[in-house]
């Protein structure tokens, strides 16, 4: 779902808005132990350049 949003993203708004989208639904796989979705979730923050402390360390607390 989301990877295909980055496709579709052409300006920096957009790629800014789903970062915002990827870490609430990354933090929604977390509370509710969906590790796969998480693991996905937490590499395309990665992509996008956008990983973190919060986000490091909740995942490496909680995935």
């Amino acid at each position: 779902m989301c990877r295909k949003a980055l496709a579709l993203c052409r300006t920096p708004e957009e790629r800014a808005a789903l970062v915002v989208r990827v870490r609430w639904e990354l933090r929604q796989a977390l509370r509710y132990r969906s590790r796969p979705e998480a693991r996905a979730l937490y590499q395309l923050l990665g992509e996008l350049g956008a990983v973190g402390v919060i986000d490091w360390g909740l995942f490496k607390v909680m995935g």
